[in-house]
């Protein structure tokens, strides 16, 4: 993977801007918490050599296998493990620098999640 891009305004990250992009969601933070945040999080996932949807998908996997029960058969593939594992790690990476001093804990929290670049035409 290469080098993420950073959209300020959105303070969002994606290896390609056509791919979903990290955001980050703390209500109280400022912006140059949740930068801090998102930062945080993209280094995890470069270190893993994932994209922000790669380890989502991941953990959506995962967390859909976990609402239903798995067998031997329908058991998530070690790849999508490793996925969420990483997703996981990214998300609490993004909550510890993103709050990093506050002196409590956000009352929701903190949500990192992808989103979709809009298409030309719908941006236009």
């Amino acid at each position: 993977m290469g080098g993420l891009l950073a959209d300020p305004k959105d303070r969002s990250y994606s290896s390609n801007m056509t791919q979903p992009y990290l955001i980050l969601e703390v209500p109280g933070a400022t912006d140059e918490q949740l930068q801090r945040g998102l930062d945080a999080a993209a280094t995890v996932l470069t270190a893993a050599g994932l994209t922000p949807y790669e380890a989502a998908r991941g953990s959506f996997e995962r967390e859909g296998l976990d609402m239903k029960g798995w067998s031997a058969e329908d058991a998530p593939s070690d790849r999508i493990l490793a996925a969420a594992v990483v997703w996981d790690e990214a998300c609490t990476a993004a909550d510890h620098a993103c709050c990093e001093g506050w002196a409590e804990a956000p009352e929701h929290p903190p949500g990192l999640g992808i989103r979709w670049p809009k298409k030309d035409a719908e941006a236009a």
